[in-house]
């Protein structure tokens, strides 16, 4: 089968093996063709070298396996560099860390100014207090 842009794709009939949840027996149409790829981008991270589509894209997944702490964050993204892991560490101690593996799978890690990067893993800026700012709630 292939898609709009002729890319050859398959037909995933169940993304997930666990307990459904809040009565929905099916996966979003969107999840149910998957683009076939001898390598995914997910893949270019080692901890997810070998997961496949069924498994990485299924929304139960990802939540079962939220990076939430300094230590996982460097596993599953271990192209940062010693000053980055320093900053994430002092960050984290402040405020809580919570990045989803499909959405870190979306940073270019040779970009130093990758803009999703900018904005899913902390940096020291945040704990600077300037006058008049309000924390967030």
């Amino acid at each position: 089968m292939k898609n709009k842009k002729g890319e050859k794709t398959k037909r995933v009939n169940n993304f997930s093996t666990g307990k459904e949840t809040g009565g929905d027996k099916e996966e979003p149409p969107s999840l149910s063709l998957v683009i076939e790829r001898e390598v995914y981008p997910w893949q270019k991270l080692p901890l997810y070298k070998n997961i496949p589509p069924e498994v990485f894209l299924d929304w139960r997944w990802q939540i079962k396996n939220m990076i939430k702490n300094p230590s996982h964050l460097f596993e599953a993204f271990p192209y940062l560099n010693s000053e980055e892991k320093e900053n994430v560490k002092r960050v984290h101690r402040i405020y809580p860390l919570l990045i989803s593996p499909y959405y870190l799978s979306l940073i270019d890690p040779f970009d130093p100014d990758d803009p999703v990067k900018k904005q899913a893993i902390p940096v020291i800026d945040e704990l600077l207090d300037y006058k008049g700012e309000r924390d967030p709630p």
